[in-house]
């Protein structure tokens, strides 16, 4: 029998370092790690997934065990410590406690390590392949007990990070791999941002460009520079987009999808900024009469330009956006809070 860890994804707990058997909801960041996670085991065989009851756990279980069609287990032997009166205290206050101190009304270390045995002599007759969602002291305690190795040593030398992924073999009894993260991919230094006119693009875009000194260009720029009385024909448009997506770190936004494949497949984190008809068009009509242009709003031409978004199939189009965030699933992130972009705190350097 083979079985895979994966811890959950990030919860909002995780981010505010509160410890806690209470359901927290996922972060944006968590949010992305389990869809990337989801893609990486899509290859694989699963017989079997077993969870955790608590939600950040049990989501993430819920959908995998679907999108296999296989069991799902929801096992409470495989829980987050109960810290007792400590629930939802910051962290260093439980690491005061010894191993075998338990919170008033809560377990300790070892009544978690003692779970994880009881759980591996469950399943260590089993056979085809597993999927365990729990959470990461109960897996340090499982990997501790396999290895039969010193429970504070492993406590303090192994990690798993929000859905790695770790591959037990109980018939060979050894570690294929642990704390897998790969399927996470690299570090966004790259980012598109791209949505119906009057969307919020830009102010996404300044934002992102300015917390993180990221360079920020703009493909309407791009093809009407302000130096030019015409629009940038189109070849050399997309020669100047080639050299500019080249560098390291840029972020870029806009509606064209014609010249901007560069953008497209070269980013490492797309934002889909996807609206209804009804929202943009207030939004749009708010934004015109904010900018008091001295020719007036056009009306008209405001209506006119966001109908064929809506619903015409050109390259600036509403259809051609969500066919290119399919195409892109992987790396697609669609409306993110655009209040605050905190959620690529930990994913751009």
């Amino acid at each position: 029998m083979k079985l895979y860890i994966s811890r959950h994804p990030q919860s909002l707990a995780n981010v505010s370092n509160i410890n806690g058997t209470l359901d927290s909801g996922l972060t944006l960041r968590g949010k992305w790690q389990m869809k990337r996670t989801l893609e990486y085991y899509k290859s694989r065989h699963l017989n079997c997934v077993i969870t955790s009851p608590a939600y950040r756990c049990r989501v993430f279980a819920e959908a995998l065990a679907q999108s296999h069609n296989c069991d799902l287990i929801i096992d409470p032997n495989v829980r987050e410590r109960d810290y007792g009166d400590l629930e939802n205290q910051r962290g260093y206050l439980v690491h005061l406690l010894g191993m075998d101190e338990n919170p008033l009304n809560g377990e300790s270390v070892l009544d978690v390590a003692n779970r994880s045995k009881l759980f591996s002599e469950t399943i260590s007759h089993a056979h085809g392949n597993m999927v365990l969602v729990s959470h990461g002291l109960f897996l340090k305690a499982l990997l501790a007990n396999f290895l039969a190795m010193d429970l504070q040593t492993c406590l303090k030398t192994t990690k798993f990070s929000n859905c790695s992924v770790s591959l037990l073999d109980y018939d060979q009894h050894r570690i294929e791999y642990l704390n897998q993260r790969t399927h996470l991919g690299n570090p966004v230094n790259k980012v598109h941002i791209f949505g119906s006119w009057a969307s919020g693009k830009t102010t996404f875009a300044k934002e992102l460009s300015e917390r993180f000194d990221i360079p920020l260009y703009s493909l309407d720029e791009l093809k009407y520079p302000k130096s030019y009385d015409k629009p940038v024909p189109a070849e050399k448009r997309i020669e100047r987009l080639d050299e500019l997506t080249s560098m390291d770190r840029w972020v870029t936004e806009g509606s064209w999808t014609d010249y901007a494949q560069y953008a497209f497949y070269r980013a490492d984190l797309l934002i889909y900024l996807r609206m209804s008809l009804p929202s943009n068009l207030t939004l749009a009509i708010k934004r015109e009469i904010f900018r008091k242009k001295p020719e007036g709003v056009s009306f008209y031409k405001l209506f006119s330009e966001l109908i064929k978004y809506y619903f015409n199939d050109n390259p600036v189009s509403q259809r051609a956006h969500d066919e290119i965030c399919k195409s892109y699933s992987s790396k697609c992130i669609v409306n993110p809070d655009m209040n605050s972009v905190e959620f690529l705190e930990d994913l751009i350097t």
